[in-house]
């Protein structure tokens, strides 16, 4: 069980080693190689809007997941304490008769 962990973790910093390698190394081919100041600004534009976009759609994803549970919740909530509201409310009427 801890070496089945010990090789799990092993193997996602290998993974996150690697990808943060590649940008690194990929970051560093861009300005090595000879272009312009305007190539090199449109270049990181369009690596910029690559790179964001999934993010950017990902965390809208979260953020409606994110409202529905709340929504859902309040909604249990709501329907849990209603009976309880409407019994105190019957036992005022009750009490003032």
């Amino acid at each position: 069980m801890e070496e089945d962990k010990k090789n799990v973790n092993f193997t996602r910093y290998v993974l996150l080693g690697s990808f943060v390698g590649s940008l690194i190394g990929a970051t560093a081919a861009m300005f090595a190689v000879p272009q312009s100041t305007e190539e090199r600004k449109q270049a990181l534009k369009e690596l910029q809007r690559d790179l964001f976009k999934p993010v950017k759609m990902k965390f809208a994803e979260l953020v409606e997941h994110i409202g529905d549970t709340l929504k859902r919740a309040i909604d249990e909530a709501a329907s849990e304490t209603e009976p309880d509201s409407v019994q105190i409310a019957s036992n005022e009427i009750k009490e003032e008769s």
